[in-house]
């Protein structure tokens, strides 16, 4: 008999406007770097498809399956410090054991800045790297981000939420921590996809 399917952890549940979420103050974060993060994840979003200024991983000349040895996964991926702390999971009915797992079901860790990311991978995103890169898209453009520290150092805290209307509540799609180096480093490897050797 093959294994049986485990349950569903179940929902991870958030507010519109959390606590954690504090006022940007943009004279102390903006620079060259965040208007590139902005620019790059938001306005020339590789992941969606809706945006007039769209441009999809072959603009930067990834045409080679992301999964492939030496490939865009990995190059990216091997930028964070501990590749198991990116986990996927098919429906938000299913995030909350694996956000235990990594110590942010109950929110962000105090004072704890590893890097890592949980979020839902629909079956029909085949592709890791763009689900990943449109909940980053969807904090930016719906504000559910927290900047701590200042300069190459700063790190983004980040939630991506999903109204359930039969629930009338909101549930966690994605949270992560990010450092804004790491999402510079993460935009230099793909535009410089056309002249690097996957």
């Amino acid at each position: 008999m093959g294994k049986e399917k485990a349950e569903p952890s179940g929902y991870v549940y958030t507010k519109k406007k959390s606590e954690w979420i504090t006022q940007i103050e943009c004279a102390e974060f903006y620079d060259a770097d965040f208007f590139r993060i902005i620019m790059f994840f938001l306005v020339c979003s590789l992941a969606d498809q809706t945006s007039a200024f769209y441009k999809p991983l072959s603009t930067y000349g990834w045409v080679d399956p992301v999964r492939k040895k030496g490939g865009l996964r990995e190059q990216l991926l091997g930028e964070l410090e501990k590749l198991e702390k990116i986990i996927s999971k098919p429906d938000a009915n299913d995030m909350k054991r694996a956000l235990e797992d990594i110590g942010m079901a109950k929110g962000f860790p105090n004072g704890d800045h590893t890097e890592r990311v949980c979020m839902v991978q629909t079956v029909k995103q085949e592709n890791q790297i763009l689900a990943l890169f449109i909940h980053i898209r969807n904090v930016l453009a719906h504000g559910r981000i927290k900047i701590s520290g200042a300069g190459d150092e700063s790190v983004f805290f980040m939630e991506d939420c999903q109204y359930i209307p039969d629930k009338k509540r909101y549930v966690v799609s994605a949270r992560m921590i990010l450092k804004k180096s790491t999402l510079i480093k993460w935009i230099d490897i793909i535009e410089s996809g056309m002249t690097m050797k996957a």
